[in-house]
């Protein structure tokens, strides 16, 4: 019997380093203004970000988070990658998002305001099913406060109601590129 791998599908964990120092810095990149409701109690500053860039070209804060956080997409993925989109989630009580993709290329989290005790992280939902009871397969990978969590931007994930008073904060990325990177 011959058996041919059809791929795997990795999401990779990165702690960011010395985490409690770059936090504050962080948090002060998105003032409050800019925050939008957007679904049960979760609060976004994504509709601001991707009209200013789509007026400027600009990203209002997309460097200083790369440099603040001591990670570049170039660097991880290859010189032909950038950032499309940056933003930022706040959930409060109830606040969660549905289940949903990000088409193409790479996406990340990094949990800035989180803990486990009272938080849960993303659920990414397989693309493929159990073979025997045709189930889905859904991974939660544990996390920490500073953790960022990189994937493919076409698999499906969801982050499920925050039911604590806790704040869920996360920053979100997509990372594209500019030519082939085969």
């Amino acid at each position: 019997m011959e058996t041919i791998n059809l791929g795997e599908i990795l999401i990779h964990k990165i702690s960011i380093p010395d985490w409690k120092d770059r936090k504050e810095t962080l948090m002060k990149l998105v003032p409050e203004s800019n925050f939008l409701q957007g679904d049960e109690n979760s609060f976004t500053d994504f509709y601001y970000t991707t009209d200013w860039r789509d007026r400027t070209g600009l990203h209002p804060y997309a460097d200083k988070f790369f440099e603040t956080i001591d990670w570049y997409p170039k660097k991880h993925f290859g010189s032909k990658c950038f950032c499309k989109d940056l933003w930022c989630v706040r959930y409060g009580h109830g606040g969660g998002l549905h289940i949903h993709d990000h088409f193409w290329g790479m996406s990340g989290i990094l949990y800035a305001n989180f803990n486990p005790v009272f938080n849960k992280a993303t659920s990414f939902v397989s693309p493929i099913r159990k073979i025997w009871d045709h189930y889905t397969v859904t991974v939660t990978p544990p996390v920490e406060e500073g953790d960022l969590i990189l994937f493919p931007s076409a698999l499906m994930h969801y982050a499920d109601p925050n039911y604590s008073d806790h704040e869920r904060i996360i920053f979100s990325f997509n990372v594209k590129s500019n030519g082939y990177i085969g």
